[in-house]
């Protein structure tokens, strides 16, 4: 007779006693480790070299984990909150640093561009490569919104799929003359 415990992570320790002693955490107390869980990831930042990236298309990186700057002095920044699951999505997606009037809109899709490092686009730099959009938001701002459905519902995304997302947005007087628009760092969601 056989007793199966499950181990999410592989580590030979049952998760139970994984979290119990201190191998893992299970910071929501869901009775999973939290390296099992869904999570999601800012990748393709404006940072340059120095920190593994590509550079941005004018010498002008933004602040850490940042789009590249946008003439303000910094760069657009997309963050997320809540959890990337089909069966519990309370993803949520959030732009800040740009001007509420600015034109703009969400996208995704299931590659990321240049390796993950993006390539030069515009004033910032593209981090998915066959992207779709999603959304016109002007001003950034978050989604999913008020009463629209979750992500996943939103964009079909199936159980165990990647989804990549950014943001772009017009930047008619940004660094680089003539490149008039602009996009956030990217966010890897599995």
């Amino acid at each position: 007779c056989y007793t199966y415990s499950l181990d999410c992570n592989d580590n030979g320790i049952p998760d139970e006693d994984d979290i119990s002693q201190g191998t893992s955490n299970d910071v929501i107390l869901d009775g999973i480790p939290d390296e099992c869980q869904p999570n999601t990831t800012s990748f393709c930042e404006g940072d340059g070299p120095g920190n593994g990236g590509l550079p941005c298309p004018c010498n002008n990186p933004g602040n850490p984990g940042e789009g590249c700057d946008n003439g303000t002095g910094s760069g657009a920044l997309l963050t997320a909150s809540g959890v990337p699951s089909v069966s519990n999505d309370t993803l949520t997606l959030t732009v800040t640093g740009i001007q509420p009037t600015t034109p703009g809109f969400f996208f995704f899709g299931f590659d990321a561009a240049g390796g993950g490092d993006g390539t030069p686009f515009g004033n910032g730099l593209r981090c998915i490569d066959f992207a779709n959009p999603i959304l016109k938001q002007d001003g950034g701002g978050t989604i999913p919104m008020g009463n629209t459905p979750p992500l996943h519902m939103l964009l079909g995304i199936q159980p165990g799929v990647t989804s990549y997302f950014q943001y772009w947005y017009r930047n008619p007087f940004g660094p680089c003359p003539g490149l008039g628009a602009n996009t956030t760092n990217g966010i890897c969601a599995t």
